[in-house]
C-alpha cells in the first residue's frame, strides 16, 4: 500500500512537471511568434522606407535633369562652355557656333560622334522645353565653288535635324538654312580662318 501511494504520489509530480513544462513551452513558443511577427513588420517597414527613399532619389534626379535641360536655353555657356562650342548672343538670343572639327568632317554631311553627344543634349533640352525653337545654319570656307558649297552646308543643316527629328523633335521646331560661304565669321585668306568658317551655327529661340 505504501509502495503504492509513493508510485502516484511520483507520478503527479511528473504529471505536474510536465504540464508546467507544456505550459512553459507555449508561452516561449508565443513570445517566439510574437518577436517574428515583430521582425517582419520592421522589415516590412524597412523596405516601405528604403523604397520611399529610392522614390524620392528619382524624383530629385528627374527634377534636376529637367532643369538641366531647359537651363540648355536659359543659360547655355553653364552646358556648352567646355565643348569647344562659341557662344554668341546677339540682342539677346544665343547662337552655338560649333567647328567642323566636332561636328562633319571634310566634305561630308555624315555627323560626327562629338557631335551627336550635342545633339543629344539639344534634343533633350527641346523635349523639356517646349517652348523652344532653334535655326540650324551651315556654313563653309571658300574652298571649292559657291554651288558646291551652298549645297554642302544644306546637306549639313538638314542633316542634324534629321538626326533632332529621328529623336523625336517636331521638325514644326526647327528651321534650316544653308548659307555656304556667304557669312564667314572670319578671314578665308588663311588656313585657321577658313577651317573656322567651316561650321554649324544654332540659334536658340526661347520664349519671350
Amino acid at each position: 500500500m505504501k509502495k503504492t501511494l509513493i508510485a502516484l504520489s511520483v507520478l503527479a509530480l511528473l504529471t505536474a512537471c510536465s504540464s508546467t513544462d507544456k505550459a512553459k513551452m507555449d508561452d516561449l513558443d508565443n513570445r517566439l511568434t510574437a518577436v517574428e511577427a515583430m521582425n517582419t513588420e520592421n522589415m516590412d517597414a524597412l523596405a516601405d522606407t528604403k523604397a520611399m527613399m529610392a522614390s524620392a532619389e528619382d524624383k530629385v534626379y528627374e527634377a534636376e535633369r529637367k532643369a538641366q535641360a531647359i537651363n540648355t536655353f536659359m543659360n547655355p555657356e553653364s552646358v556648352f562652355s567646355k565643348s569647344g562650342i562659341e557662344i554668341v548672343v546677339e540682342n539677346g538670343v544665343p547662337t552655338l557656333i560649333m567647328p567642323n572639327a566636332v561636328t562633319f568632317d571634310l566634305n561630308s554631311a555624315e555627323i560626327k560622334p562629338e557631335f551627336k553627344e550635342m545633339l543629344d543634349t539639344l534634343a533633350e533640352a527641346l523635349m523639356e522645353y517646349p517652348q523652344g525653337k532653334i535655326r540650324i545654319e551651315g556654313h563653309t570656307d571658300t574652298t571649292g565653288t559657291a554651288e558646291y558649297n551652298m549645297s554642302l552646308s544644306k546637306k549639313r543643316a538638314e542633316s542634324a535635324e534629321a538626326y533632332l527629328v529621328d529623336k523625336g523633335i517636331d521638325e514644326a521646331r526647327i528651321e534650316t538654312e544653308g548659307k555656304g560661304q556667304t557669312k564667314p565669321r572670319y578671314s578665308n585668306k588663311d588656313a585657321e580662318g577658313r577651317m573656322k568658317n567651316r561650321r554649324i551655327e544654332i540659334t536658340l529661340f526661347r520664349k519671350k
